[in-house]
This record gives structure tokens, sequence and C-alpha cells, in this order.
């Protein structure tokens, strides 16, 4: 199978033994349906036909899905750029990802699994529970004033590692970006913040929360050490004119001009 579109509307219907789950294996290939991915068994029935996305390679779904049953993450990259806010939960297991800017509902991330919001800087909408669970990773993208978002309508519990991702400047130093809002409130910590080096090694970032937020600060780390004036910290060849526009900027910085 080559890369494919398809533009169909696929309808999930009850199988001879029972609820059908819908599953696709992209086995390595990129694979985008645009139609809507619906079901014809009703509603008042307890179990449901959902999504099964197996294989390496990309399954993106444009459409407004309308099917209830669950959405299982099993291997490649799902990304929802439209809408799967009816199936009754999500889940992306270890070594698979979910991204775009999706709609979804419940979101449970296990061990190794990341979660991705956006195609670059992004959104990600849940309207329940957020689960990152201990070895999950949530990539987190920063440009210039803009930052990726997860917005969850219940609560959300951190564990795992948050991955930041530098995506250009110039950044807003000493003003917090909010990349999380949980309605029902946040609980736990991100266990490991790793940095982008593409930040540069001029660039400190901090975490933190509050009761329904949390937060990423970026800093500009001095270029001079002021116990040593005359090394400047990033390394550069010692000359007085380095070390003085050096110690310029780093006081711009501190006065909270943006020197990136």
């Amino acid at each position: 199978m080559a890369n494919v579109t398809l533009a169909n509307a696929i309808q999930i219907s009850q199988g001879a033994f029972g609820v059908n789950q819908f599953t696709v294996d992209t086995n390595g290939f990129n694979m985008t349906l645009s139609g809507v991915i619906s079901t014809t068994v009703p509603a008042t029935e307890a179990i449901q036909p959902g999504l099964t996305k197996n294989g390496l390679g990309d399954l993106t779904l444009t459409g407004v899905n309308t099917y209830r049953g669950q959405t299982i993450i099993n291997a490649g990259r799902l990304i929802v750029n439209g809408s799967i806010a009816n199936t009754s939960s999500v889940t992306i297991a270890d070594g698979a990802v979910l991204a775009g800017n999706a709609a979804i509902p419940n979101l449970t991330v296990m061990s190794g699994a990341k979660l991705t919001p956006g195609n670059s800087i992004g959104t990600v909408n849940i309207g329940g529970n957020l689960t990152l669970n201990a070895g999950s990773t949530t990539v987190i993208e920063i440009q210039q004033a803009q930052v990726d978002k997860i917005n969850a309508g219940g609560t959300a519990t951190l564990a795992g590692t948050l991955q930041l991702v530098a995506l250009g400047g110039p950044y807003n130093f000493g003003t917090p970006y909010n990349f999380l809002t949980a309605t029902g409130g946040i609980n736990g910590t991100f266990a490991t913040v790793n940095t982008d080096a593409a930040f540069g090694v001029g660039v400190t970032s901090a975490v933190s929360y509050n009761a329904n937020n949390a937060f990423v600060t970026l800093t500009a780390a001095p270029l001079v050490n002021p116990q040593t004036p005359q090394t400047p910290v990033l390394g550069l060849s010692q000359t007085r004119n380095i070390t003085a526009v050096a110690s310029a900027l780093d006081r711009a910085a501190l006065s909270g001009v943006d020197v990136s």
C-alpha cells in the first residue's frame, strides 16, 4: 500500500459474532481518512465499535467522526485534525504517538507512548480526563510567543517526561507560557523536563504549576558570570569588547528587555 488519501465515508457495522473494531494497519505507509467514520450500531447498545491503529506510519483523520467505541493506538502515529469526541476513550500504547489539533474525550498515555499536540504549534482539546503515566512523553513546542496547548475539561494526572522543543524565537523571556489547562484540577507533576538543545546554551527553562495550569518560563542565562566577569559563560574568546557587550546584554535581560 502506498501513501493514500480516502474521502469515502466509513460505517462500522455489527459483526456476526458481536461488534466489530475498525482496525487500520498502515504498515509503514501514511494514510489520510477525510470522510466521516460512523457506526450503524444503536447508541443504546452497551458495546460500541471503535478504531484501532496498528503498524508503523501515520493515520490522519480529518473528519468529524461519530463512532462511539474505544480508540486504541497500538503503533505508529495517529494524527487527528478533526474530531473523535464521540469515542468512549483514547489510549496511546507503548511506542505509539497521538498528534494533531484534536477534539477527543478521555485520554490515557501509557508508558513509552507520546503525546504531541498540533502539527507544529497546535492544541489538543480533551473533553474529560487526561492521564499521563510514568514513562510517557509529552512534547511541547515553543515558537516565539506561541506554545502548544493541552486543554482538559476534567482532571489532568501528570507524570513522565516533558520534552520542550524550540521552533525559533524571539521568545518571551520571563513570561510564563501556559501549555496545559485542566478545569478539574492537576494532580502530580512531570518527573523529568528535557529542553531541546535548539534553544541554545543561553536559554534556561523552568516549569511551574497552579491548581489548574502548567507553565514553562524561559530565561536568558547570563553571558557573563558576575563572580568572574573576565570569563564569559558561553566560552567566547576573552576580549574586552566581547565581555562588555555580553555584560550589557545581561543587564538588559535582567531589566526585562527581550534580547533574543
